[in-house]
């Protein structure tokens, strides 16, 4: 069984499948990272029997999706839930405070320098360097772009035009390939920044906060840290092992 998608969840479906594979032997599984709109192309065409989509298929994917399973048709399956988190490569800074406002205009290429009056005010006394900014973004359709996208989108719709789409849409930077490509390039360049998935190992110097949101808190990859993230996340269990959402 082949299945192919979401660099998202890659570190989950490589334990899923060695674990099923350790009950199962028989069962020959292979689970390829090549992002969730690759992987939703690939299941459209029948290229593979399941693809991790990072979001539901539009109601015309589903349609379509009746080819490649005759009879049938596909279903979406929540697995796998994540943050996004934004990081920076910048010598001798080590946190930084941005609002909405800014994220936007930086992604959309109109702060280009890191010692702007705009991120100087945010960060009264850090020192920052008078160098340009290298921000950094997904080359492939992704999930976690288009969860990006409708940040900004809904925390700085006057600065952020763009649709809620897993292409990438603003102006200027550099485009990496799949969350890795994203952040090996943002810790091997100096003065780079970069949207991408919270749960990859990011570059020493990560400590960034967003203006407006709540307090971020480390928890340890064990089941009471998922607990805790989930509970102040307004996540509850329901009935016969649903997932409930108090806010979004």
């Amino acid at each position: 069984m082949a299945g192919s998608g979401s660099t998202a969840q890659q570190n989950a479906m490589k334990h899923w499948l060695q674990e099923y594979q350790n009950a199962c032997p028989e069962v020959q599984l292979r689970y390829n990272p090549i992002g969730s709109g690759g992987g939703v192309a690939e299941f459209l065409l029948g290229a593979t029997h399941f693809g991790g989509s990072d979001t539901p298929l539009s109601e015309d994917d589903v349609e379509f999706s009746s080819r490649a399973c005759p009879g049938s048709r596909a279903i979406d399956l929540p697995m796998v839930g994540g943050p996004v988190a934004i990081g920076y490569n910048v010598d001798g800074v080590d946190s930084l405070v941005l609002d909405a406002s800014t994220l936007a205009r930086i992604f959309d290429s109109r702060i280009t320098m890191w010692n702007d009056p705009e991120i100087r005010r945010l960060n009264p006394g850090a020192q920052l360097p008078e160098t340009e900014i290298s921000a950094v973004h997904r080359s492939d359709d992704s999930g976690t772009t288009q969860n990006f996208n409708a940040y900004l989108a809904d925390a700085a719709p006057d600065e952020w035009p763009y649709e809620k789409a897993k292409a990438w849409q603003a102006r200027g930077g550099h485009a990496a390939s799949g969350s890795d490509g994203v952040v090996s390039t943002v810790s091997s360049q100096n003065g780079s920044k970069w949207e991408g998935a919270a749960y990859h190992a990011t570059p020493s110097r990560a400590n960034i906060q967003v203006r407006g949101v709540r307090q971020v808190r480390k928890v340890k990859h064990e089941r009471a840290g998922a607990d805790l993230v989930l509970t102040s996340a307004g996540v509850r269990s329901g009935p016969f092992g649903c997932v409930v959402l108090d806010r979004c």
